[in-house]
């Protein structure tokens, strides 16, 4: 039974994504003898010119206990495109059998979830009667000391508590009940994780924040998308420059192609998780 679907999308990563999926394998073997949570891993190779696919299946092949799809998508023209394709072609490959509602997880290539990922995004889901819940990203690098003070600043001032204002895609968990209800990711070249939060809010499905369990995400810079991590540390790096150092570096495309091509290739097995309704928390993205 696959209870929880957690989808990567990736585009050269091929250095990063193997200590990637280590670590969601690594989560899922948690979840799986913890609380008997049957996790299903897919990852989409979106218009690589490395070898992202073949490291994907690669790293994927040494966990036969773990589901997986990998997808070459060519064609999705936004980073938006190639989440919702790829959560598509997830459930495509492990339909509901049951009618429960299952979770939708998603992370990033260039990340590292901790073990108790899975497990304690969806405890606090069912704490909080949660329908989504945003988690934090902490840097795997520390910048110059003014460019991490003033990231820390922006970070603090989204913090509340236990909560916070934040949402990384990256950190992500999601019914895909309400997943689906809301239409899941949009078509967007960027913030499509944020967008995905603001229309949940709206058709009032409850989210929920929380600081732990936190991934650990690339500090590169500038990122994969005009807007989001990478982005908000380049323009700090730019504002602690000196004024003829000042950055005019050209930012990557956030994702190219035309309209969605995946062929996959499978791995491993194909649920219940806990959903519930409950008092929104109310919380604007600073990313």
């Amino acid at each position: 039974m696959t209870d929880v679907i957690v989808s990567v999308p990736a585009r050269n990563e091929r250095d990063n994504l193997p200590k990637c999926l280590s670590a969601i394998a690594t989560a899922a073997g948690v979840a799986r003898q913890q609380r008997g949570i049957g996790v299903a891993l897919a990852v989409a190779d979106h218009c690589s010119s490395d070898d992202t696919y073949a490291a994907a299946k690669i790293e994927l092949s040494q966990y036969p206990e773990l589901d997986w799809l990998v997808v070459r998508d060519d064609t999705s023209s936004t980073v938006g495109q190639v989440r919702a394709r790829l959560v598509e072609a997830a459930l495509e490959q492990w339909p509901a059998t049951d009618g429960a509602d299952r979770w939708l997880l998603t992370t990033d290539a260039d990340s590292i979830v901790p073990p108790d990922w899975i497990t304690g995004l969806l405890a606090h889901a069912q704490r909080t009667h949660a329908d989504a819940v945003t988690g934090m990203a902490h840097l795997d690098a520390p910048p110059p000391a003014g460019v991490a003070e003033e990231y820390r600043r922006i970070i603090e001032s989204g913090v509340r508590g236990d909560e916070h204002d934040h949402v990384y895609g990256a950190n992500l968990a999601v019914s895909l009940r309400a997943y689906r209800e809301v239409g899941g990711f949009a078509d967007v070249s960027s913030g499509e994780d944020r967008d995905l939060i603001r229309r949940l809010r709206i058709a009032g499905w409850a989210v929920s924040s929380t600081l732990n369990p936190a991934v650990v995400t690339s500090a590169r810079h500038p990122g994969r998308a005009t807007v989001g991590l990478g982005a908000l540390l380049e323009r700090i790096y730019d504002r602690h420059a000196a004024p003829h150092q000042s950055s005019a570096r050209a930012r990557s495309s956030p994702l190219s192609g035309g309209h969605a091509g995946m062929s996959p290739a499978r791995g491993g097995r194909a649920g219940t998780s806990p959903q519930g309704r409950g008092p929104s928390v109310e919380t604007t993205s600073q990313l």
